[in-house]
């Protein structure tokens, strides 16, 4: 061992370190590498972009860790490299739709198609309703056309949930309720399990 350090009090992220030799004729050699700290969950496997497999689901974080997508067993149609990705929020607010809460998240899982029970998009750390508003809180997919369709949306504290049927980006926003909103009917898969 050439050297050791404790990490404990470096934040999480990704770094770059360099170690530097340098031996008694005066001769040196460095070698760098990219590690990543992870210290809090969410933990580095289930950050996205993440590999689902159909049979049995599982859940991905954005990096930032304030959105994850849940998506049960069999929900997808095959396995899929599922993509969520914090990104900034896609130009004017279409009139009808209050002050966005938090920031827009990509979901994205190559193309496979929704065969099961839905997938779940829970957004956390959400700002505050503004005082005073009348609308509930929701969760909008943002159209091509830039239009915003509300999807639904159970608030719960600094967060909120509903199930979502494709990809697309979405956005915590307060705005008029839409009939079909909410979680919905929740699909279970029967499990045998054996000692």
């Amino acid at each position: 061992v050439l050297a050791s350090s404790s990490l404990r009090e470096v934040p999480d992220g990704e770094y770059d370190v360099t170690l530097t030799v340098e031996d008694r004729l005066g001769l040196s050699g460095a070698a760098s590498a990219r590690i990543l700290v992870d210290q809090v969950a969410p933990w580095a496997y289930e950050i996205s972009p993440r590999e689902i497999a159909r049979d049995s689901g599982g859940v991905v974080y954005c990096a930032a860790g304030d959105a994850r997508l849940v998506i049960g067993p069999h929900a997808l149609g095959g396995n899929a490299t599922v993509v969520l990705e914090e990104e900034p929020l896609p130009g004017a607010v279409p009139e009808g739709v209050g002050e966005p809460l938090g920031p827009a998240h990509r979901v994205a899982w190559g193309g496979a198609t929704v065969t099961g029970s839905r997938p779940v998009l829970e957004l956390k750390r959400l700002a505050p309703a503004p005082a005073g508003a009348a609308d509930p809180v929701g969760i909008y997919r943002v159209e091509g056309d830039g239009g915003w369709t509300r999807v639904g949306g159970d608030a719960a504290g600094d967060s909120i949930a509903t199930v979502i049927d494709g990809e697309g980006l979405y956005v915590a926003a307060t705005g008029p309720p839409q009939a079909g909103g909410g979680l919905g009917i929740v699909s279970l898969t029967p499990r045998a399990l054996s000692p």
